[in-house]
């Protein structure tokens, strides 16, 4: 399985993950795959032809209906670092956060995406920050 982390994300931490999660697994973020400044509905069309992607992001894509259309029709699953707490953490709490969720993130994406493969639905996936909670969850999100 492959993590594509978006610009609202830095290069870093997908370094960070990539060098976490191999050999069974690899993340990379946009700017290592497509110019820094390439459209959303460019590069989800990219990762649906490529399949096997999970996408990490703290954009909501509520800004385009056409990036969210995009999404859900690709079978990509997207995660999302959701809710006012993750814009108030400080970079190096915000990144070791999602460290600490990786092993999580990459269990669940393991079914969502074998579920998604089936349906050729992608799927949303909220990730809420709660300061000290090591409960980790998933609240699936509308696409559409």
């Amino acid at each position: 399985m492959k993590l594509f982390l978006d610009n609202n994300l830095p290069p870093s931490l997908a370094k960070a993950l990539d060098a976490l999660v191999a050999p069974n697994h690899h993340a990379i973020h946009l700017r290592d795959k497509f110019p820094p400044h390439t459209p959303d509905i460019e590069w989800i069309a990219v990762l649906k032809r490529e399949s096997d992607w999970a996408i990490l992001s703290q954009d909501q894509f509520r800004e385009s209906a056409a990036e969210r259309k995009a999404l859900a029709e690709s079978g990509l699953v997207v995660y999302w670092l959701s809710g006012k707490q993750w814009n108030k953490l400080p970079s190096l709490e915000k990144n070791l956060a999602v460290l600490e969720w990786t092993r999580e993130i990459l269990e669940h994406a393991e079914h969502a995406i074998r579920e998604a493969q089936q349906t050729g639905k992608g799927s949303a996936w909220s990730i809420k920050y709660v300061a000290n909670n090591r409960k980790r969850s998933f609240v699936k999100e509308n696409l559409n």
